[in-house]
Parts: C-alpha cells; structure tokens; sequence
C-alpha cells in the first residue's frame, strides 16, 4: 500500500507530537501547516515563513547557484542556501547523499529530480530526511520528471525537513 499524507491547516496553537514514546509539544501563534501519515501522526510540522527584505532600488540581488549531475553526488555545505539547488539528469538510479548536519548549519537547498529514474535522496548516518527512517533516504521512482523537494537542516533534531515538494516521494 503506498503511502499517502494528508495536508490540514491548524490555527490550534499548541501542537502535541509523540517521538518514541515521548511527547514534544509545539506551540505556535500563527497558523501552521501539519502533515500526517497514513495512520493520523503528525509527520512534518510547519510554519509560515517571514517575508524577505526587498532590495535596494537599482540594486542587484545575490545568485541562486543550481548545479546539475548525471551521476551520484555528494551534495556538500557550499551547495546549501536559499535558492540554491542541485538537479539529477538520469534514466537509471542515482543519489544524492547529503551532508552530516552540523551546528549553525541552517541553508536550505532544492532537489530536483530531471529524468526518469529513480531519485534517491539520501540522509547521513543517525540522522533524517524528511519522513525517512534514521539513516535512511526518500526517494522518486515513479516517470515524473522535474519534481523536486525543498529540504532544510534542523540541527536540534538532526533532521531534514520538507519546506516544498512537487511529485510523489516516498520512504
């Protein structure tokens, strides 16, 4: 059976999590965005976000740097940042690992997958992506092309989390 998530939006300001037997409680002040699994836990949690500063008039704004691969990569720290991306050009399987989490780590980067094989996106040992098992990857196997997940490092929970997904990504 595939799984399947459900996408609600809570002005509830206190949310309640269970992680391995213990209760994390949230408490947000603005409406948030929460995502279940099949079985009705609450996945991923999320807010939304502050609007950006606007430029200067006349002023040019920084790059967005996006690289594309046609074999695996290991997606590195310079990679990171908001805007920045990494796509996966391939009709066989390939992965993308990405970087251990470290403190004052917080860039977000894009994954795009570009051809038809399947896409793994995978986490570093003890720690998370997205939905993924400790360690362990989400991945896109299905012919979509030009899907993509926008992911960004928590470093108190060592944990990727999902800011964008287009496609269909699974554990």
């Amino acid at each position: 059976m595939a799984d399947i998530y459900l996408i609600v939006e809570s002005t509830n300001p206190v949310i309640e999590l269970e992680d391995n037997g213990n209760v994390l409680i949230a408490e947000r002040t603005e409406p948030v965005m929460e995502v279940y699994n099949e079985d009705g836990l609450v996945i991923i949690v999320g807010e939304q976000g502050v609007k950006g500063v606007t430029g200067a008039a006349g002023g040019v704004g920084g790059s967005a740097i996006f690289t594309e691969h046609t074999v695996d990569y290991t997606i590195l720290t310079d990679d990171l940042g908001v805007g920045n991306g990494v796509g996966m050009l391939s009709t066989v399987e390939k992965t993308f690992t990405l970087p251990e989490i470290i403190m004052g780590m917080s860039a977000p980067i894009t994954i795009a997958k570009l051809g038809i094989g399947k896409l793994n996106v995978k986490s570093h040992t003890g720690q998370n992506v997205g939905f993924s098992d400790s360690g362990g990857s989400i991945y896109n196997n299905t012919a979509q092309t030009y899907v993509s997940i926008t992911i960004q490092p928590i470093y108190s929970i060592t944990r990727w989390i999902l800011l964008n997904m287009t496609g269909t990504w699974r554990k």
